[in-house]
């Protein structure tokens, strides 16, 4: 009976203490809104065009690393929506091969219009956009760099289990030697 309990102890710490650490945190449905909205893309100088996956993937990687209320995301949620509304109404006429390319051919007073929603988006998340395009956060973290070919974006993906190996490799470690020692006791109490 008492090695029964003891393996049963064994087993619960075993299953308590191994759980995985998630190197990505969970987005809220309000953060979902965001990249529902950078993913819808503009219509408009002759087709739909889209941010770089790469570009959504940092987002997503920093919706995931932070916390934001609903209010905060339906401010920027806004203003996306309004920078998109000025593309779509000042494009008449354009053709672009890229959304890089239709922006570019905006009116200046227009482009200046979208950089006024992107700093105010960004000012609503806390983050600072310099001159080079690079997003960073408040304490100086880069959250956010330019992609290019030679600067690609790794997406933060999935579970890191690493830990619960060692801890669980540690625990039967441990419960080797617990029986190892019983055993000795036992053999010397008989």
């Amino acid at each position: 009976m008492k090695k029964m309990l003891s393996m049963l102890l064994v087993a619960l710490v075993a299953i308590g203490f191994a759980l995985p650490a998630s190197a990505a945190g969970a987005i809220t449905a309000a953060e979902q809104s965001i990249l529902n909205e950078l993913n819808a893309g503009v219509t408009a100088g002759g087709g739909t065009f889209y941010f770089a996956a790469s570009d959504i993937a940092q987002a997503e990687n920093e919706l995931k690393a932070n916390d934001f209320d609903a209010a905060t995301c339906q401010t920027v949620v806004g203003h996306i929506q309004a920078a998109r509304a000025l593309v779509v109404n000042n494009s008449a006429g354009l053709t672009a091969t890229s959304l890089n390319n239709l922006l570019g051919q905006l009116p200046k007073a227009i482009q200046d219009q979208i950089l006024d929603h992107i700093y105010a988006a960004a000012d609503a998340l806390d983050l600072a956009i310099s001159s080079n395009g690079t997003v960073v956060n408040k304490a100086g973290k880069t959250v956010i760099v330019p992609t290019t070919k030679a600067n690609p974006v790794v997406k933060a993906t999935g579970a890191n289990y690493t830990i619960s190996f060692l801890v669980f490799g540690s625990l039967m470690v441990a419960a080797l030697g617990a029986a190892v020692i019983g055993k000795k006791y036992s053999a010397t109490a008989a």
